[in-house]
């Protein structure tokens, strides 16, 4: 089954990050840049993935990356995610496409997950393996538009605040 991806929806011009799962169990992060697609699960559920970066920078370190974009991954979120086997995405305005900016050398598998965050991703499968992608442009469907809830200007602000905040508290 194909999941259906929308363009319009609460979290515009919020950095919003989700995840999933490829055909043979590889698990993606994927950041929206505040203007790309989220999976039609997510505006259904807006807390899914609220917390999934912090989740998987708790996890131990297990692997180098190769890095597949024009800036130094090595202190970026995907950067961060990579070491923990998983591959990470960003939205790219110019091509309309996530495209693919780490590839972990040792890659989890869904199982590897715990918790909230193995249920929230298992619900997002798409059909590709992303081992084998520099970008995801031939795989999501945006041809479906939500009619989202608007979310007010402080949900908005308290959103950014918070993964701004954990961000800082990281570093």
């Amino acid at each position: 089954m194909r999941v259906k991806f929308h363009t319009e929806h609460n979290f515009w011009g919020t950095e919003y990050d989700w995840m999933a799962v490829d055909e043979v169990g590889a698990v993606g992060y994927f950041s929206t840049a505040g203007i790309g697609p989220v999976p039609e699960i997510c505006i259904r559920h807006e807390t899914l993935f609220e917390d999934a970066f912090e989740l998987i920078v708790r996890e131990a370190k297990r692997c180098e990356y190769e890095q597949f974009s024009g800036f130094d991954a090595s202190i970026s979120t995907w950067g961060d995610v990579a070491r923990r086997g998983v591959f990470g995405f960003d939205w790219e305005t110019g091509t309309s496409r996530f495209a693919l900016v780490t590839k972990p050398l040792s890659p989890i598998k869904l199982d590897s997950l715990r918790g909230r965050l193995y249920e929230e991703t298992k619900e997002i499968r798409l059909p590709c393996r992303f081992a084998e992608r520099t970008g995801m442009e031939e795989i999501i469907d945006f041809s479906k538009k939500a009619e989202p809830r608007r979310a007010s200007l402080r949900e908005k602000l308290a959103r950014s605040l918070k993964n701004v905040s954990a961000r800082i508290k990281r570093h």
